[in-house]
């Protein structure tokens, strides 16, 4: 679905703003509502979810209607449709996209009303949100139209929306590459003054995954010197990889990201495979890997543990005065030999990888390795509620595989709020956090 990404975010937002258990965006499509994209703390979220109208309850009858609130539902008889199970939800509102085109809905657990001030900021949300499908309306057919179609579908089918880990996007990017045909390809980001490769396709371009490219007299030093693209077409080669000899190609393409420090290059042996004409889909897909990276990157470059000191302690003070309370998280992972015999080492380092990335996700960036086997984090919010909620969240939906079963092997989580305007250094949290660790609280095994 076109702008199905800026339509996540826009979600995103409406539920931090107004504070939501839940936020999502139905559409109606051949009688039925849709569930386009959603936002919520609750593990029971239906996802996908598609509803005859007939069977859409609450959310049909807010279809009705250009507002909709209904309050005290935990002493009414409405069940709200996507849920897979009971949550103690205490407030629905509603607004209408459009004349009927779907809704834009929200529900919270606390204990308060949504005022008039919430229904229109709802009611605004919606008419950006309409705006965005009459714009995607136009545009459809444009698109049908061009040639370039097709590939970007299959971009979109493969990288959109943003993939969990850096080994399903590598999955995703080399598909891709392969269906553009393409003999190499790869995308490179900025690591503490170094160009590391991220993504890359092709028996050359993956033998440099996770390490530094050269790129001193190769199209890559034009591309990042002018910050322009660089497109090559002709008998003669250009060096795609520096000292490679088989990694020159008479057509190459790199171009640079725009919202992050990184840069996608593709090579192939046909003269005429990557010209100027393909400017815009290769552009297109850059554009696409940007949240995926940035995310990829945010998990990876954990801080050392004096600067993460420093900015939990910065946090920390913002707490004390009131602005903010804040989730502390501790993950700690035992016996690890255990799983070295069952798995092998390479698997098993493989299920720790993904275990960092998605902590660092769920805490937005703000994580660090702490004495070698420990994983802490905070993140800061306003409602503790939220907090509490989000570090239920990541207790129960850590990555875990189930053959991990029958082992010694324990996870160890352990995580405290800390509401607004208590005062505490960085230091006593983390010595209560550490405390919680060792003495198992929060414990469960694989």
């Amino acid at each position: 679905m076109l702008f199905k990404e800026e339509l996540q975010e826009i979600v995103k937002l409406i539920s931090n703003t107004l504070e939501a258990f839940t936020a999502a965006l139905f559409l109606v499509k051949e009688e039925k509502l849709i569930m386009v994209v959603h936002h919520s703390l609750s593990p029971h979220i239906r996802h996908p979810l598609g509803l005859k109208l007939e069977d859409g309850g609450i959310l049909t009858l807010a279809l009705d209607k250009e507002t909709f609130v209904l309050e005290g539902l935990d002493k009414k008889r409405y069940e709200i449709p996507y849920y897979s199970d009971h949550e103690d939800v205490k407030t629905f509102m509603a607004a209408r996209v459009g004349e009927g085109k779907g809704i834009l809905c929200v529900d919270t657990k606390r204990q308060y009303r949504f005022t008039e001030k919430h229904q229109k900021l709802l009611v605004h949300f919606s008419h950006l949100i309409d705006m965005i499908l009459e714009k995607a309306k136009d545009l459809r057919p444009k698109l049908i139209n061009s040639g370039k179609y097709l590939a970007v579908t299959s971009m979109l089918h493969h990288l959109h929306p943003p993939l969990p880990t850096g080994e399903q996007l590598q999955e995703g990017f080399s598909k891709v590459m392969e269906e553009m045909g393409v003999e190499e390809a790869m995308v490179l980001y900025q690591d503490r003054g170094n160009l590391k490769v991220a993504l890359g396709y092709g028996p050359l371009s993956t033998e440099y995954l996770d390490r530094t490219l050269p790129i001193r007299g190769t199209p890559w030093q034009k591309v990042i010197e002018k910050g322009t693209p660089y497109i090559h077409k002709g008998k003669d080669k250009a060096p795609f990889i520096m000292g490679i000899g088989e990694a020159r190609f008479p057509s190459v393409i790199i171009v640079p990201m725009e919202e992050i420090p990184g840069y996608l290059g593709l090579a192939s042996r046909g003269v005429h495979d990557l010209s100027i004409e393909i400017l815009d889909l290769v552009n297109t897909l850059a554009k696409l890997l940007e949240p995926n990276l940035e995310r990829m990157q945010a998990s990876t470059e954990s801080p050392s543990f004096p600067s993460f000191a420093e900015e939990l302690e910065k946090a920390m003070e913002k707490v004390g005065q009131g602005e903010s309370a804040l989730l502390l998280v501790a993950c700690k992972v035992k016996n690890l030999e255990d799983l070295d015999k069952k798995m092998g080492v390479f698997k098993t380092e493989k299920i720790l990888r993904t275990l960092e990335e998605e902590f660092a996700q769920s805490l937005e960036g703000r994580v660090c390795s702490f004495r070698g086997n420990i994983l802490v984090g905070y993140k800061v919010h306003r409602d503790t509620k939220y907090l509490e909620a989000s570090g239920k969240a990541m207790e129960k939906n850590l990555p875990l595989t189930s053959s991990l079963n029958g082992t010694k092997a324990e996870v160890k989580v352990t995580w405290e709020v800390i509401p607004p305007s208590v005062k505490k250094g960085a230091e006593e949290v983390m010595q209560s956090l550490m405390k919680g660790l060792n003495q198992g609280k929060g414990l469960f095994r694989i």
